[in-house]
């Protein structure tokens, strides 16, 4: 029962802050996307601080502490903010009656393909390695310590707690709200849907046509690296959809300069999300202030709590690094002043530059099929200046290749010295900002340029989503699902948007009493999926925990509340449908007494191998004697509870 209405107190609390999102902005922003783009950073903004603020004495992933906070917003909102002159109910149902027959069907489509594609990941949570040891274990630690933002030790080799964690934040106060996982799955398609319409916005105020403004985005959404980290709390989108928010806000700003304001939260939202996000959110925002530059002196005031609120929910982590190891961007550069990078570090962490040949050498392949599509953006990116010599398209050209050579020089795109530590190949994913800024070129010259040179420019991004596509279908199961599962929900959605065409009326708009009912039972729906979400997790043959998981799902060891510990790596899924279990490294060189203490208070999961790598001093190791595991499969071994 109670994870029924934490779930929907987590539909209401969202609708609440998002209700007071879009009266701050309904002055600046009475209608339009721009209201819809604008309100987004504000309310995720609301949704972190509240965390980290309440997460200052234990209360950052408490749903009564959370539900409050979320109601005095919105009372402070309704009571000293105007109400809108137009209701997004109201607007919602002006813009469906506007559109053509065949453009309502052509979006129900893609509604359905996406809401089939969220019920496919549902059905198959998590996927992945950083999902599973990283990114899900810290929110589920934070869930039980409710104090989001503070330092965990998750992975030995890598100090994550240094690493800019807003999204993670901002997914511990949903999940701490929910008492479930499943937030964790949902915010990766609300996301997605947030990009596309961010970007239709930026590329419309740019003057694209819909036709390569619909292809630039399709092939964008559709780059390997970006589609195959949907399924879990990932960062690549997350990043993504903030620097396009705070784009395209930038390029609407000349028609309503005081968008600045949210442009300069969202981008705040996306550097604290990913450092790789900082260069192009930086020169989103000088456009975006220099195309307005003349009319900055009344917006002093909104533009001084904007950058106050970036800094609270992005460059907290910055400030944090700084003060702690004397380097904002610690341990990836460090200062002669401040902390040296981990003595670990060593041998792993060249970039692209430093070694080019190396690096390239006999992988050329694996890169393009990382790349998928991507690489054809990129080299439309460097052509589309020919095609259209222009000055907006050169700037967005020269952006793309500045943004491209400051990742090719960051640490780990190059090969390792260390084979078994080698991630070069896998940093391609923190290129998916680069790929999105290497379409605008494209299509600013499939809007600029001469007949021929539209063409070209239509083909490119034609072929880049082709490729990406292709790409996507061969990998398949887990990361994405048979073509039948979005086809079957575009057709669903097309006959249901079909179906609305035909109403004579339209539909009543709801009260705000009503709304708020329909965002709770929307919250509600969500509940079912909770159970059994480790189960679910734990029935991917494909993810490397998916012995450790499956054993300890059909042993009933996570039916109860007891810790669990784990060397060298952690487990996100461990802490349980309801995520009561607390998640515990266990530290190198701790004495086996005190290990062998924790499997007689809860579970003990010693892995002698993490990724093919042999461990053979990790923590664990020796310990327990001649003491049989209650589970044993060659790579972990786990003992508890009560042994």
């Amino acid at each position: 029962m109670a994870t029924v209405v934490q779930h929907a107190l987590l539909g209401l609390s969202a609708a609440a802050l998002f209700a007071a999102a879009v009266r701050s902005v309904s002055g600046v922003a009475p209608s339009g996307l721009e209201r819809v783009v604008a309100a987004a950073p504000l309310a995720a903004s609301a949704a972190v601080l509240q965390a980290l603020v309440l997460g200052l004495v234990g209360w950052g992933t408490s749903p009564v502490a959370l539900g409050v906070a979320c109601g005095a917003v919105w009372l402070a909102a309704w009571r000293w903010l105007p109400r809108p002159e137009l209701g997004l109910g109201f607007e919602l149902a002006g813009f469906w009656r506007g559109l053509a027959p065949w453009e309502r069907v052509a979006l129900g489509a893609a509604a359905g393909a996406l809401a089939a594609w969220t019920a496919w990941m549902l059905r198959y949570p998590l996927v992945g390695v950083d999902a599973i040891l990283y990114h899900s274990t810290e929110i589920a630690m934070w869930v039980e310590g409710g104090s989001p933002g503070s330092i965990e030790r998750v992975i030995p080799l890598f100090p994550v707690g240094a690493y800019p964690v807003t999204n993670e934040v901002l997914l511990a106060w949903a999940a701490g709200m929910a008492g479930s996982f499943v937030p964790l799955t949902l915010w990766s398609p609300l996301l997605l849907a947030l990009a596309a319409a961010a970007g239709w916005l930026g590329l419309r105020r740019l003057g694209v046509p819909r036709l390569p403004a619909a292809l630039a985005l399709a092939a964008v959404g559709a780059t390997p690296s970006l589609v195959r980290s949907m399924n879990g709390p990932n960062t690549e989108l997350p990043t993504l959809a903030w620097l396009v928010c705070a784009a395209a806000l930038c390029a609407a700003a000349p028609r309503r300069p005081a968008l600045l304001a949210p442009a300069l939260v969202a981008a705040g939202l996306a550097i604290g999300t990913k450092t790789t996000a900082a260069p192009l959110a930086l020169l989103a925002l000088a456009g975006g202030t220099l195309a307005v530059r003349g009319r900055l002196a009344g917006l002093r005031g909104p533009l001084a709590l904007a950058a106050a609120a970036a800094l609270a929910v992005g460059g907290v982590w910055y400030l944090r690094n700084l003060i702690l190891h004397g380097s904002p961007t610690w341990p990836f550069f460090t200062t002669p002043w401040g902390d040296p990078r981990p003595a670990a570090w060593e041998g792993f962490t060249n970039s692209l530059l430093e070694r080019p040949a190396a690096t390239l050498e006999g992988r050329l392949g694996d890169y393009l099929d990382v790349l998928g599509g991507g690489a054809v953006l990129l080299a439309g990116a460097v052509l589309a200046p020919l095609l259209a010599p222009r000055r907006e398209v050169a700037l967005a050209s020269a952006a793309t290749l500045v943004t491209l050579l400051l990742w090719a020089n960051a640490p780990l795109t190059g090969i390792a010295d260390r084979p078994e530590v080698d991630f070069s190949l896998a940093t391609v994913r923190y290129m998916v900002p680069i790929l999105a800024a290497a379409a605008v070129p494209l299509a600013l010259a499939a809007a600029a340029g001469r007949r021929p040179a539209r063409l070209a420019a239509c083909a490119l991004l034609a072929a880049a989503l082709g490729w990406s596509l292709a790409e996507n279908l061969e990998r398949g199961f887990p990361e994405v699902p048979s073509p039948l599962t979005p086809l079957t929900g575009a057709l669903a959605g097309a006959l249901a948007a079909l179906a609305l065409t035909r109403l004579r009326r339209p539909p009543p708009q709801p009260s705000p009493l009503g709304t708020a009912l329909l965002a709770a039972l929307a919250g509600l729906a969500l509940a079912p999926a909770a159970s059994g979400y480790v189960e679910r997790h734990a029935g991917i043959r494909e993810n490397f925990d998916h012995p450790v998981v499956d054993w300890m799902v059909s042993s009933g060891a996570l039916d109860g509340d007891e810790p669990v510990a784990m060397s060298p790596v952690m487990i996100g899924p461990l802490a349980g449908d309801r995520l009561r279990h607390r998640l515990e490294l266990i530290p190198a060189g701790e004495p086996c007494a005190r290990t062998e203490a924790r499997a007689r208070r809860g579970w003990v999961v010693l892995a002698d191998s993490a990724f093919g790598v042999s461990v053979s001093r990790g923590a664990g190791r020796g310990c327990f004697g001649s003491q049989r595991p209650r589970f044993e499969d060659g790579q972990f071994r786990i003992y508890g509870s009560g042994d």
